[in-house]
């Protein structure tokens, strides 16, 4: 029976309870779970807005795979972006990649017709806007600075976090809905152009 006892002791300060060794051996924290194939994660798209850095080199690293060759992205043009160009890379990344279908009508898709000012700002409030609900950030590019040619190094961040949004969250039909009910225009394709993207990124 003193055995017995004994056995049953506590252990001593410095001994190693073989019991509450293998408890503690367990992971106390839920490990997150690797990220499926192919999709983004909010660390991956954490660190890519983060490197938006408004600087031209960035701005062409991050757009040239969407728009490839038009239109082209020159330093003359990047460095003071004029509307028309805006408006071409603008169109030309929601025609490739579904980012932003349905958030303009007929006559804001044609840079012909957007060519009062009061217009030209309209237009880049509703996409600075997506941009920023889509990623959940505050894009520091004003639209009347940017239809004065100012601000440069901010109309290129703005362009960055645009490539940003189109290739790592671009199903943005959601958004899309709550930037024209705000104000206005949009032609309704959101939704089909959204689901469109999302199989092309398959």
């Amino acid at each position: 029976d003193d055995e017995t006892a004994a056995d049953a002791k506590e252990p001593e300060l410095g001994e190693k309870n073989p019991l509450a060794e293998t408890k503690e051996s367990k992971p106390t924290t839920r490990q997150a779970a690797p990220a499926a194939a192919g999709r983004t994660t909010s660390l991956d798209l954490d660190s890519a807005v983060s490197s938006c850095d408004g600087e031209i080199e960035t701005t062409r690293g991050l757009l040239e795979p969407i728009v490839e060759r038009r239109p082209k992205l020159s330093d003359k043009l990047l460095s003071k972006p004029p509307f028309r160009f805006l408006h071409d890379v603008i169109s030309e990344v929601i025609r490739r990649t579904g980012f932003a279908a349905g958030l303009f009508d007929d006559v804001e898709a044609d840079s012909s017709q957007v060519s009062e000012k009061q217009a030209k700002i309209a237009y880049l409030t509703k996409i600075i806007q997506l941009v920023g609900l889509q990623l959940d950030v505050a894009v520091e590019a004003r639209p009347a600075k940017i239809v004065s040619g100012l601000e440069a190094d901010k109309t290129n961040t703005f362009l960055q976090l645009l490539a940003v949004a189109a290739k790592q969250a671009p199903n943005s039909a959601a958004n899309v809905r709550k930037v024209v009910a705000e104000h206005g225009g949009g032609d309704g394709d959101g939704d089909l152009a959204a689901g469109n993207s999302s199989r092309r990124d398959e």
